[in-house]
């Protein structure tokens, strides 16, 4: 396979993200996403909210992290719960583990691969409406030691340690991100 760019939208990025860090020798020049979870997700949207209109944030946490919601729906792949660290590393199966937080034999590979992209594009923005804290669209999160802030990405405990490579890039002027309001989630692709 040859240079591609790949653009995506939503869980796609995150998805997108796998293939990346999963795919040895790939050869992405450009990872554009649109609002997408790169950081995680945690927060009760309207989504959720009419999923599971009863529970709150902490009782989604303890849900989706047993290793039946893991295995069954997306979200839970991709929520990060900043109060319930220990538990989103042992119970989750996709984002701890690309994150490198849960380190597996393949740590290395998936931060060699995600290295090899050449440039990285994020959008997102503050009437999102979906993506929760929004900021994570643009590869931050809430605080490694205030769960109720947003850091700056190169505050976050994933960034200084370079556990998976986006220090790397952004030291090396590969990471973009631009903050744009006025558009919710389903319209970044109209």
């Amino acid at each position: 396979t040859g240079p591609f760019h790949f653009v995506a939208h939503s869980q796609g990025g995150v998805l997108g993200r796998a293939l990346a860090q999963t795919w040895d020798e790939h050869q992405m020049q450009s990872f554009v996403t649109l609002s997408s979870p790169l950081m995680g997700q945690y927060g009760k949207t309207d989504y959720l909210k009419d999923l599971f209109p009863t529970m709150l944030e902490p009782e989604l946490s303890d849900l989706f992290y047993t290793s039946r919601m893991q295995g069954i729906f997306s979200v839970a792949n991709y929520w990060k719960d900043a109060n319930k660290y220990s538990q989103y590393t042992q119970g989750n199966v996709f984002l701890a583990v690309i994150n490198n937080e849960n380190v597996t034999e393949r740590a290395a590979q998936f931060k060699a691969n995600f290295e090899r992209i050449q440039n990285i594009v994020a959008f997102g923005g503050p009437d999102d409406g979906v993506i929760m804290p929004y900021q994570s669209a643009l590869w931050t999160y809430f605080s490694d030691y205030n769960p109720d802030l947003v850091a700056a990405m190169t505050d976050l405990r994933l960034y200084t340690d370079n556990t998976f490579g986006l220090r790397t890039l952004n030291e090396a002027g590969r990471v973009h991100t631009h903050d744009i309001p006025g558009i919710q989630h389903t319209h970044w692709y109209l």
